[in-house]
C-alpha cells in the first residue's frame, strides 16, 4: 500500500491521536495542534499538501509502538488490498482537486446569507486575512446569534486575532455570558484568557463554572457536519472527501489548553483550592467530553494534580488510562472501510456524536469484522 493511500485512508480515525500525542509530548505548549493548518487554511498548492501527506504518514507510523514491546499493541496486516484497483488512485487525485475546490469555493461561500456558509467561508481564510474571517462570521452571528456552534467558531477565528478590539477576552466573556448555552468548554476558553492576561483569580471562577456546567462539548462532530453541509452546497465531491476536509477544518479548534495547565502547576502547589478546581475540571474531561483528544488532556491534568500531591496510588491509576487512551486506534482494514465505505463513515460519526469516540471506534471494530465476512465484500471497489 502507497504512502500517499496509506494516509487517505487513516486520517479519519488517526487525526484526534495525532493531535493528542503532539499536545502531551510538548506539555500543551503548543497553542494549534500540528497537522493542521497545513493543507486547508494555509493555502499549500498540491505538490506541498503530497509532501505534508508524506510527513503525517511518518507521524502516523510512529504512534504503533514496535511489536516487540510487551506493552505495546499488535499492528494488524491489512486483509483488504486496494493496489489492485486503479480507481484507488484516481481517488487520491480527487481529494486533491477537492482541496483546491475547496479554496476556491471561498468566494462564493462569502456572498451567501446561510450563516453556516459564511462560517466555512471565515474558516478557510489564513491568519493574515483574520480582519475578513471575522467580518465573515460575525456576519454569521447576526443572522443566527443562537447558534452556538458559531460562537464557538468565533471564538476560535478569534483566538488568532486577539489583538482585534472585538476579540477582547472581556469582548468574548461578554458573548458567552449573554449566550449562556450552558456548556463549560466555553468557559474553560474563558479561563484560558483570563490566565493568560494573569487574571488568576478570575480564571479560577471561570474554570470551576466550566467543571460544574451542565455540558461540557467543543461541537467537533457539530462543526463536522456544519463544514460538510457547507461544502455540500458549494462544489461537487464525494461525502467522504467533504467529511475528511471538515475533520481537518474542526480539528483546529481545539482550544490552548497550555494556559490552564501551566496555572494548574503553578498555582496547585500552593493552594488546596486550585488543586481541588484543576483536578475537578480534568476529571470533567475525562468523564464527559465525547472526543479521545479531551479524555486524554483531562486524564493529563489529572496526573499532574497526583504529582504535586505525591498520591502515589492515584498518579499510577492515571498513568495506565492514559496510556490506555493512547493506545486506541484504528487498524488499517478499519480506517479503509471507513473512508470507503460512505455508509459505514456516516454511521461512525452519529456513533461518535450519540456515544463519543471510543465506543463509535468500538463499534467500528465491530462493523468491519462483520464486513469481512460477507461474501464478495470489498471496500477497494466502492
Amino acid at each position: 500500500m502507497n504512502r500517499r493511500l496509506l494516509f487517505a485512508i487513516t486520517i479519519v480515525l488517526v487525526i484526534i491521536i495525532l493531535l493528542v500525542r503532539a499536545t502531551l509530548d510538548q506539555r500543551f505548549r503548543v497553542e494549534q495542534p500540528p497537522v493542521i493548518q497545513s493543507d486547508i487554511s494555509i493555502g499549500h498548492s498540491v505538490g506541498e499538501i503530497a509532501e505534508i501527506e508524506r510527513s503525517n504518514l511518518l507521524s502516523v507510523r510512529s504512534i504503533n509502538p514496535p511489536a516487540e514491546d510487551a506493552g505495546s499493541a499488535v499492528v494488524t496486516e491489512a486483509t483488504f488490498d486496494c493496489e489492485r484497483f486503479p480507481e484507488i488512485d484516481e481517488s487520491i487525485h480527487e481529494m486533491e482537486r477537492s482541496l483546491i475546490r475547496l479554496q476556491e469555493s471561498a468566494i462564493q461561500l462569502e456572498k451567501s446569507t446561510n450563516p453556516e456558509h459564511l462560517a466555512l467561508a471565515a474558516k478557510l481564510k489564513d491568519k493574515e486575512q483574520s480582519n475578513q474571517s471575522i467580518s465573515l462570521i460575525l456576519r454569521a452571528l447576526d443572522a443566527d446569534a443562537e447558534n452556538p456552534v458559531l460562537l464557538w467558531s468565533f471564538m476560535d477565528i478569534c483566538g488568532r486575532s486577539p489583538d482585534v478590539p472585538i476579540c477582547s477576552s472581556q469582548s468574548i466573556e461578554n458573548r458567552v455570558i449573554k449566550a449562556d448555552h450552558g456548556n463549560g468548554m466555553f468557559w474553560a476558553r474563558v479561563a484560558g484568557n483570563r490566565m493568560q492576561d494573569g487574571d488568576l483569580s478570575g480564571g479560577l471562577t471561570a474554570l470551576r463554572i466550566a467543571s460544574t456546567a451542565p455540558q461540557i462539548t467543543w461541537y467537533w462532530i457539530e462543526q463536522i457536519e456544519m463544514y460538510e453541509r457547507g461544502m455540500a452546497a458549494s462544489f461537487d465531491t464525494s461525502y467522504a472527501n467533504r467529511v475528511l476536509l471538515a475533520i481537518g477544518l474542526a480539528a483546529t479548534s481545539v482550544i490552548p489548553y497550555s494556559p490552564i495547565f501551566n496555572a494548574c502547576r503553578s498555582q496547585a502547589t500552593v493552594s488546596a483550592e486550585w488543586f481541588s478546581e484543576c483536578l475537578s475540571f480534568g476529571e470533567r474531561l475525562e468523564r464527559d467530553e465525547k472526543t479521545l483528544m479531551s479524555l486524554s488532556i483531562g486524564v493529563s491534568l489529572q496526573k499532574a494534580m497526583y504529582e504535586i500531591s505525591g498520591d502515589e496510588e492515584k498518579l499510577a491509576n492515571a498513568e495506565t488510562r492514559l496510556e490506555e487512551s493512547r493506545k486506541i486506534r484504528s487498524t488499517p482494514d478499519e480506517s479503509l472501510v471507513v473512508t470507503r465505505d460512505e455508509r459505514v463513515l456516516a454511521d461512525y460519526l452519529s456513533q461518535v456524536a450519540a456515544h463519543g469516540e471510543i465506543e463509535a471506534i468500538e463499534y467500528l471494530q465491530k462493523e468491519v469484522e462483520r464486513l469481512k465476512s460477507l461474501p464478495g465484500y470489498d471496500p477497494c471497489a466502492l
